[in-house]
């Protein structure tokens, strides 16, 4: 059984009923079922997070702001994620484990400004309601990698300035539900930022580069901001070395924040 959230602006105002400055102090969201957490959660500032006002979603923090925990007996699903964590700017991980998004139709600057977010893995949310995506993930300028391989976007009637601002971007992962648009604001890889970058999207299958302008509309699968075809040039940058690089990369990250949470 599915319980459902408050939209995603008023989600964002709850939180703040539990920190007023939890823009600058949550660092990490975590969606879970409530027996996985219980022990966690005991004695900690709770607020009631869902739409049906009955309790059956709850939303914890840590006594440091750091962490929050959402948590339900239920599947928790959502559907309206409009500016869920809009401004979080220390926010560097969200866990979607228990977290429903078929009934969701607008998730317009879900991540807007999340500048601190190393990467976004949405591969197990599936949206086949999306109509609104504009500005998703505008602003993430330090995330790495984006994985959005079963989200359907062939429905969506808006998605403008999708990727505008993701300067640090070196993968990016596209299902076959997914319609890639020049408009959604994707730049072409700087190598300033990049390194190994050739300022194309290669694609992983294939090898084939683009600019972000030339990406096919139908482009199923994951693009690298290196070159990854075989005819690279082994005296440049621009090699499978440099994937290598931008993998190691984007694992140191995630190590880093797996150690935080660790400690």
């Amino acid at each position: 059984m599915i319980k459902y959230l408050l939209d995603g602006v008023s989600f964002h105002a709850k939180l703040r009923e539990l920190r007023s400055n939890i823009d600058s102090t949550a660092m990490y969201i975590d969606f879970s079922n409530e027996e996985d957490i219980e022990c966690y959660v005991n004695g900690l500032d709770t607020v009631n997070v869902d739409s049906s006002y009955d309790g059956s979603i709850k939303a914890s923090i840590t006594d440091d702001g750091k962490r929050v925990y959402v948590y339900s007996n239920y599947d928790i699903g959502c559907k309206n994620a409009q500016q869920m964590f809009s401004g979080m700017g220390v926010l560097c991980h969200v866990n979607f484990d228990n977290f429903d998004a078929s009934e969701c139709s607008n998730m317009r600057r879900m991540f807007y400004s999340c500048a601190s977010l190393g990467y976004i893995d949405l591969e197990c949310i599936s949206t086949p309601k999306l109509t609104d995506c504009t500005e998703m993930f505008s602003g993430c300028s330090s995330c790495y990698s984006i994985n959005i391989k079963s989200m359907t976007v062939d429905g969506v009637v808006a998605s403008d300035n999708m990727f505008n601002g993701t300067k640090s971007l070196r993968l990016l992962s596209f299902g076959d539900k997914f319609t890639y648009k020049p408009s959604m604001g994707l730049a072409n890889p700087d190598s300033s930022i990049v390194k190994g970058s050739n300022g194309k999207w290669n694609m992983l299958s294939n090898g084939t580069s683009y600019t972000a302008a030339s990406i096919p509309s139908k482009s199923n699968g994951t693009f690298y901001a290196v070159d990854v075809s075989d005819e690279a040039d082994d005296d440049s940058l621009v090699t499978v070395g440099a994937v290598r690089e931008a993998a190691k990369q984007i694992a140191q990250a995630v190590s880093k924040q797996i150690r935080y949470f660790s400690s």
